[in-house]
């Protein structure tokens, strides 16, 4: 049995057997994008969801995570990140169904791109299918209007690690910027590409945090913060995966310590 196989049959038996989610949490799921064959899946993993906790906005979940005594409950929110035009058309009016809410982070560059730089931002950069294509800024600007919320995602997705660190800096500030020249307000929240510790520079911790509300990894929740409580954990999923792969991470136990 190959290793996607065996992680594939170890989901779907934990997911299966997990029962409900721990008694008091705020949870934080993240997606990409999701195919229009996909719509019946999201829709019963939202209802399946919906059962289980309170959908919240984004920003209601980050006060919940952050206050020493949060009141009972188990609360939700959604995000997707880089910025495909599914997250318009086919995940947003799924969500609203559902009486929910999320979060999109949108690469800036990626948002109303030319040909040269979609290929080139699906082929080398995030590894997409071809396929996929970016929203226009008119569509970023329409699900604000709807009541979503829009956080910068950086400018190119690059692995900041990698970087200098005045480059990273600006792939950063200039993504905020970008967001708030064209939506006209301030932008609130930073998650960084692929969202892991090895893929984002300590020394960008401070700027960060001075410069956004909330910033944000994709390292699992065992822990639900990171980098000493600057950084807030979210769990993974996508719109097209099985309910059981689901269920096993939104529910199982989490600890509220850094």
């Amino acid at each position: 049995m190959t290793w996607n196989a065996a992680r594939h049959v170890a989901l779907t038996v934990r997911g299966t057997t997990v029962l409900r989610p721990p008694r008091s949490v705020v949870r934080f799921l993240y997606g990409h994008s999701m195919a229009p064959g996909d719509s019946a899946r999201f829709r019963r993993t939202l209802r399946m969801l919906r059962d289980a906790f309170e959908f919240v906005s984004f920003g209601a979940a980050v006060t919940l995570l952050r206050d020493p005594s949060p009141p009972p409950g188990r609360y939700l929110a959604f995000s997707f990140d880089d910025g495909y035009v599914d997250n318009h058309e086919l995940v947003a009016p799924l969500l609203m169904e559902a009486k929910a809410t999320a979060c999109f982070f949108v690469t800036t560059g990626f948002i109303g791109c030319d040909e040269k730089y979609r290929e080139h931002f699906l082929r080398s950069v995030v590894r997409q299918p071809p396929t996929r294509r970016p929203m226009t800024w008119r569509m970023v600007e329409e699900l604000v209007e709807a009541g979503f919320e829009v956080g910068a995602h950086t400018v190119d997705h690059p692995n900041l690690a990698d970087l200098p660190l005045h480059e990273a800096e600006l792939q950063v500030r200039e993504s905020a910027d970008e967001l708030e020249r064209r939506l006209g307000r301030r932008c609130r929240w930073f998650a960084w590409p692929f969202g892991t510790a090895a893929h984002f520079p300590e020394a960008l911790i401070a700027k960060a945090t001075r410069r956004f509300d909330g910033i944000f990894s994709a390292i699992r929740s065992r822990r639900q913060f990171a980098y000493a409580g600057s950084v807030i954990n979210r769990d993974h999923f996508e719109p097209s995966w099985p309910m059981s792969h689901v269920r096993y991470f939104a529910f199982r136990q989490t600890r509220r310590v850094a």
